[in-house]
């Protein structure tokens, strides 16, 4: 077997673990290697989103045309992939996550927040073309999100 590949001495083979949507966690010793050099020697990779989620407490949801003022807006790091790479750096795991960012703001302070939590971010990309992903999530009075 070549140098690498499964099952070759000292290497183990990596486990995947499917953790929802868009997010895959790679267990088990991993290493990857791109052009004859390695990358990235982790025990936990995560390949997921990141995302700044961009919240606002509501009194009700508004109807389909309608404008609701809201009572407080905060924003938050997020994304699948970025909250699974932050959750297991923080419980004492060896993270890497691969994503990507855009090129804004959100971008920097998205992989500086995964950084101060013991994630190795450098395999997250920035593509100067794009914007960073959003989500926007409204909050009723009774809790309720959407």
């Amino acid at each position: 077997m070549g140098r690498g590949q499964p099952g070759s001495p000292g290497r183990t083979r990596p486990t995947f673990r499917i953790m929802g949507r868009g997010v895959v966690l790679l267990l088990n010793p991993l290493i990857v290697e791109l052009s004859g050099q390695v990358v990235m020697n982790s025990r936990i990779v995560v390949i997921g989103s990141l995302n700044a989620d961009f919240v606002v407490r509501l009194p009700r949801f508004p109807q389909p045309g309608e404008t609701v003022a809201g009572r407080d807006f905060q924003i938050h790091p997020g994304g699948k992939g970025a909250n699974q790479a932050c959750a297991a750096a923080r419980l004492g795991g060896q993270v890497s996550l691969l994503g990507q960012v855009g090129n804004d703001a959100q971008a920097d302070w998205l992989k500086q927040n995964l950084a101060s939590a013991g994630v190795d971010v450098s395999r997250v990309h920035r593509d100067p073309n794009v914007s960073s992903g959003i989500a926007i999530i409204a909050i009723d009075a009774t809790g309720q999100n959407q």
